[in-house]
């Protein structure tokens, strides 16, 4: 520290005697003078005090880490997930369940799951820019919240999937059964099959 263009105590300000005998490195090659022996005296006690509260905020953070169970972490984020999807659903204005902001993509004759599938592509792409710059600009939107977004995505997907993939199991299956019911009465007409 200079005071007056002449070195000064890193403690009290004072001028420092041209002896500066009273140092202590600063740990990068130089060091911080002090005006007396009781002033670097008492930057040691100072310096000691720092390093045990430093001490015992790094052992109580350990401990922290330490008792937080990562199932419980999960279980927290699945309920977080939820009440995001939920509160998304709401200012959607369609029922939670429906995900209708999702099937608007089978009027353009795509697949709802593809449609959601598209969605989540968006929510990676976002990710992929915060990976890239280390900001968003956009703030109405953490990069957490887009991550449990992502989640919600990929499940809207798997629901979306699950349900077309039913929806062509129970056609191929009324095929089948119409087919047999063709067999059995002997129609010669047969069912339309939708």
């Amino acid at each position: 520290m200079k005071v007056n263009g002449q070195l000064g105590c890193n403690l009290c300000g004072e001028i420092v005697p041209q002896d500066h005998s009273h140092s202590i490195s600063d740990g990068n090659g130089g060091f911080t003078s002090y005006c007396s022996e009781d002033c670097y005296k008492h930057a040691l006690q100072l310096r000691s005090h720092t390093a045990q509260r430093i001490e015992r905020k790094l052992n109580t953070l350990s401990m922290k880490l330490s008792s937080c169970n990562p199932l419980d972490e999960f279980t927290r984020l699945l309920e977080k997930m939820n009440q995001l999807h939920e509160a998304k659903g709401h200012d959607y204005g369609d029922n939670v369940k429906s995900y209708a902001n999702c099937r608007t993509s089978e009027d353009l004759g795509i697949p709802a799951w593809k449609g959601a599938f598209i969605r989540l592509m968006d929510k990676v792409s976002r990710i992929k820019t915060f990976a890239r710059q280390g900001e968003l600009k956009v703030k109405d939107e953490s990069i957490e919240d887009t991550f449990l977004d992502l989640a919600n995505y990929a499940l809207i997907c798997l629901i979306l999937y699950r349900e077309a993939a039913q929806f062509e199991r129970d056609r191929d299956g009324d095929c089948r059964l119409d087919a047999a019911e063709y067999l059995l009465k002997g129609d010669l007409v047969g069912r339309i099959v939708k």
